[in-house]
């Protein structure tokens, strides 16, 4: 059966603008992965391991806040736009002052437990720049509006205008030869000038409505949300707990080493999710065309992803020994091993992307919160267990085991279709009709 996307419809005004769209996505996207890496490695080697590890550990707590305060509310927020147009002052405006009064009320705790606790005031100012920008994500939420209308160059130019802004500080600041608090207020200028720059594009982008709270519409959302909340609390947990751990454990001397290197084993994420989002539409059709056609998709989709996984998890080992003496020096080189231990996360990161537009089409969402829940556990368990026998290496297989039980083994208990065809497509060279 013919499943070719016709040219028509790739042709139409509206594909044009979701392609521009993803455009300006995937441009956001590099540029961050582009100055992440680079201008991070820079300022990972001039602070060194244990300066940097103290800045590491104090984002590292602030992702879990960062989570709650964006109250899960992202997709749902763009969904209620598109469908329900009259009333996206409400929304946004609801949406906007929810985030703003737990990202305030966090960031007040923060600063009453900080202040009132035995630590340096190097310490104390470095949680306060850093916690700080939970109120000033808030007006993320003007990247939603944008969302809604396939608009994201205005959100993506204010973020690159931040983030560009924010790296050329480090810069200056390394040239300076500043103290690590300076780098934790730079991180708090990326924030505020990113909120700035989103109210500065939303309203002039032909708004003519205000913004307006709605208590009502308030706890609607929240009582939609809560699964979403939960869900980001526990990709957090096994993508930043490892972190806290090493820090409790070995100290934030490793701990530097080790979140300095991991951008170069996590960053690559960011190439599932791009194809993911191509693929999506031609999956969906593909679906409602013909269910043997769709498997078949997916077969090949599900082998291709594995084998991009296994050639960035390659790439590292034949290549990261050179990158982390040039980029970070040898002050980082023993974290080399536990680097190219890490990268083999990928290969499962990547069958997980895989398998969400297996998930979505299937009507699966609770899927997805039992497989984050489960991995966070692993995580949990593998971390307290290996960490203290193995340092940042055990950290580093604790990666490997919590993707791993996410992305596929949890699909044993809880999908054993979508285990099947991830199974198969490793190990078979071909589609076999079931």
């Amino acid at each position: 059966m013919k499943t070719d996307i016709p040219i028509k419809v790739l042709l139409s005004s509206k594909m044009k603008s979701v392609l521009f769209n993803s455009g300006w996505l995937l441009l956001d996207k590099c540029a961050r992965l582009f100055l992440g890496i680079f201008v991070g490695a820079w300022v990972a080697k001039f602070l060194g391991p244990g300066e940097y590890g103290k800045l590491a550990f104090t984002i590292s707590v602030m992702a879990f806040f960062q989570v709650v305060c964006y109250l899960g509310l992202d997709a749902i927020t763009v969904r209620d736009i598109s469908k329900k147009t009259k009333e996206s002052y409400a929304i946004i405006g609801t949406v906007l002052g929810l985030r703003l009064i737990v990202g305030g009320g966090i960031f007040v705790l923060m600063m009453l437990y900080v202040f009132n606790h035995e630590m340096d005031i190097e310490r104390k100012l470095i949680f306060a720049f850093v916690s700080i920008s939970l109120i000033f994500q808030s007006f993320d939420t003007f990247d939603l509006w944008f969302q809604s209308q396939s608009r994201s160059k205005y959100a993506v130019k204010s973020k690159l205008v931040s983030y560009f802004i924010s790296n050329l500080s480090k810069i200056a600041f390394i040239y300076a030869d500043c103290s690590v608090v300076f780098f934790a207020f730079s991180f708090a200028l990326e924030y505020f000038i990113s909120s700035m720059a989103l109210c500065y594009s939303y309203t002039k982008f032909k708004v003519t409505g205000k913004l307006k709270f709605s208590p009502y519409m308030a706890i609607n959302l929240l009582k939609e949300s809560w699964p979403f909340i939960v869900s980001g609390m526990s990709i957090v947990i096994y993508m930043r707990i490892d972190q806290l751990m090493i820090a409790d454990f070995l100290g934030e001397i490793d701990l530097g080493i080790y979140s300095a290197l991991l951008p170069l084993s996590a960053s690559w994420s960011f190439v599932p999710m791009i194809l993911s989002i191509s693929l999506a539409p031609l999956i969906t059709k593909t679906k409602l065309d013909s269910e043997d056609e769709y498997r078949r998709y997916l077969f090949y989709i599900y082998k291709a992803f594995f084998f991009l996984g296994v050639i960035v998890s390659i790439s590292i080992f034949i290549f990261g020994s050179f990158f982390v003496e040039i980029l970070y020096g040898k002050e980082y080189i023993p974290g080399v091993v536990a680097l190219k231990l890490h990268s083999i996360s990928n290969i499962f990161l990547f069958m997980g992307v895989a398998q969400s537009m297996w998930i979505v089409n299937e009507r699966r969402s609770k899927l997805s919160l039992l497989k984050t829940f489960t991995g966070a556990i692993v995580c949990i368990v593998s971390n307290a267990i290996l960490i203290p026998a193995f340092g940042i290496k055990g950290a580093a297989i604790s990666a490997i085991l919590a993707q791993a039980t996410s992305a596929v083994l949890s699909n044993i208990l809880f999908a054993p279709e979508a285990f099947r065809m991830q199974f198969f497509s490793i190990v078979r060279m071909r589609y076999v009709r079931s």
